[in-house]
């Protein structure tokens, strides 16, 4: 049985430290949204918080109802861990747009609204890409356009 628990923390330990490298390699600088998204969820998942992101707080309980009390902590308490885990895992220059945000499910619809426009990140790529193209010796102009 012995063996069995140290079996057990050893591989929640692994599990930990993947999570934990998770969050540390994907850091949300803003144009890596969508792989930064991606992690964040996985995460979230394995951690058994990413229901706080679809559903709504309940609201507080006014009675003495024990199973609304339970749940109204239960959610608040995994709404706060999944708070930590997204403020972990974005980086600092982003972090102060969101200290006005109460919840992990405005949290990421905060960045989603910040960071997920990929039309206008394709086209930032696009134009670096014109604006550095350059024309090489031996080649007309009108086959260095047609190339941008």
């Amino acid at each position: 049985m012995v063996d069995a628990e140290i079996d057990l923390c050893a591989m929640l330990t692994s599990i930990n430290s993947t999570l934990l490298t998770l969050i540390n390699d994907y850091k949300l600088k803003g144009p890596n949204y969508v792989d930064w998204h991606r992690s964040i969820m996985l995460l979230l998942t394995a951690e058994h918080l990413s229901g706080v992101l679809k559903e709504d707080a309940p609201e507080k309980p006014t009675g003495d109802d024990y199973d609304q009390q339970e749940a109204y902590e239960y959610f608040h308490s995994s709404d706060s861990k999944s708070m930590l885990y997204i403020l972990r895992s974005i980086d600092k220059s982003i972090i102060d747009s969101m200290r006005s945000v109460i919840s992990a499910k405005s949290m990421m619809d905060k960045l989603k609204k910040l960071f997920n426009q990929t039309d206008v990140h394709e086209h930032h790529e696009l134009v670096g890409l014109i604006h550095n193209t350059k024309m090489t010796t031996k080649i007309s102009v009108i086959d260095h356009v047609m190339k941008m």
